[in-house]
């Protein structure tokens, strides 16, 4: 967390059990106001669904583990 201003840690912890609650809930969560413009988000979320509909033997090819 980057914040110019002091984060008290009962905020801090506050914030983590949401993230944490999103992601046991739902699986996900979004994060806005982070300041990555529309252009690189839509970009970015563009080239992660080409990823992702290709077969998973194309997949694989970038798969990394624990040495790499």
């Amino acid at each position: 967390l980057n914040s110019p201003t002091p984060v008290q840690p009962s905020t801090l912890d506050s914030l983590v059990d949401q993230v944490h609650a999103a992601c046991r809930d739902w699986g996900f969560f979004h994060v806005i106001n982070h300041g990555v413009s529309p252009e690189l988000y839509h970009t970015i979320k563009s080239e992660a669904a080409n990823f992702f509909s290709l077969p998973l033997q194309e997949k694989t090819k970038v798969r990394r583990d624990l040495d790499n």
